[in-house]
């Protein structure tokens, strides 16, 4: 029943590839699911002008690996994969994600690698941002983008917390969002259920 679930979400999100924007949020900690486990559930990024909700999924695919999908308004998909290198007091991931959006019918993709530390209840790590975009794109109300190959966007901080299980916790994070001209302090939190 979890993987016909998770496979659901994969394939209502898989339905909105066409379209989106980047991704902001980590809103997972350095530890990795079991096999065969699965997360899913619903956050969002506050901003000044309101919410970027989103909803997405976790599968625990083999020991210290796992993947996830998720679906950000308006239109983004981001698929990732973690991998699990310390467990041993603080865990110790690394995470590599595509993304896909499009703005006024110009499409973005983006690309990330994660590395992130933590324990239990808390996490914090750097996310490094590339774009790849055939025309203008505008970024958090930033200045216009033009990304014509795979070029640095934006370092992320993360910093963040868990409060609850396995089976149900809550996520609150703080990234620190740095470009070339601006920083950007957006928290998010979302909200898993496990099984």
């Amino acid at each position: 029943m979890r993987n016909i679930l998770f496979f659901g979400i994969i394939t209502i999100c898989s339905l909105e590839v066409l379209s989106g924007c980047m991704s902001y949020t980590t809103l997972q900690t350095a530890e990795t699911l079991d096999p065969g486990r699965v997360e899913v559930g619903a956050g969002a990024l506050v901003m000044s002008d309101g919410a970027l909700p989103e909803l997405g999924g976790r599968i625990g695919v083999i020991k210290n690996m796992d993947v996830g999908i998720k679906y950000s308004a308006p239109y983004l998909l981001v698929i990732d994969g973690k991998y699990q290198f310390i467990d041993a007091g603080i865990d110790g991931s690394v995470d590599f994600g595509w993304s896909n959006f499009n703005e006024n019918g110009v499409r973005t993709n983006g690309y990330y690698p994660m590395i992130i530390f933590g324990q239990k209840h808390w996490y914090g790590g750097v996310k490094l941002n590339y774009l790849t975009s055939k025309g203008n794109v505008s970024l958090l109300g930033d200045e216009k983008y033009t990304f014509s190959k795979t070029a640095y966007y934006a370092t992320n901080i993360i910093a963040g917390a868990m409060i609850g299980t396995e089976n149900f916790h809550g996520l609150i994070e703080l990234n620190t969002h740095i470009t070339k001209t601006r920083t950007f302090y957006l928290p998010a939190v979302g909200f898993y259920f496990g099984f």
